[in-house]
């Protein structure tokens, strides 16, 4: 998992830009990867939620097959985009079921609420403000934590 924490003088936004599984990702008897993978972003949102984080995004199909890790076990499912929209979102209500998460979005909705060209949300990717992410290039989920 590669995570980002943006802070300005307005909003801090906690990102996590990928999360990947290797090929030797350990099996536990009765264990699926998926909720390892739920615990792992819950638990992150919920550490910086404690932080005074309150927005926060996730990539939900990042570019390339093999985004970051390029050896996959054989028997590795893929889910194509739609099945990986819905794995996040089953992921995001988990989050709100357990009082993590108060609210998320993604970018193709919460465009039709965007009324200039400086709403569309980017985020800064390095302290001294040289590269920008511009998040409608992907479906991106907008979250805001629960106090």
């Amino acid at each position: 998992m590669s995570i980002s924490e943006l802070i300005s003088e307005d909003e801090k936004w906690c990102v996590i830009d990928y999360i990947d599984s290797l090929p030797y990702f350990k099996r536990f008897d009765g264990v699926q990867k998926k909720e390892i993978h739920h615990l792992l972003i819950h638990s992150y949102y919920e550490c910086m939620g404690g932080f005074d984080f309150k927005k926060a995004h996730l990539w939900s199909n990042p570019p390339g097959d093999d985004y970051v890790f390029n050896i996959h076990p054989f028997d590795q499912p893929f889910l194509d985009s739609p099945q990986l929209i819905c794995w996040y979102q089953k992921l995001l209500r988990d989050g709100q079921d357990k009082k993590i998460l108060a609210v998320f979005t993604n970018f193709k909705d919460a465009r039709s609420r965007l009324q200039k060209p400086v709403d569309i949300p980017v985020c800064l990717l390095d302290p001294m403000n040289l590269k920008y992410k511009i998040m409608h290039l992907f479906v991106v989920f907008v979250l805001k934590f629960e106090k």
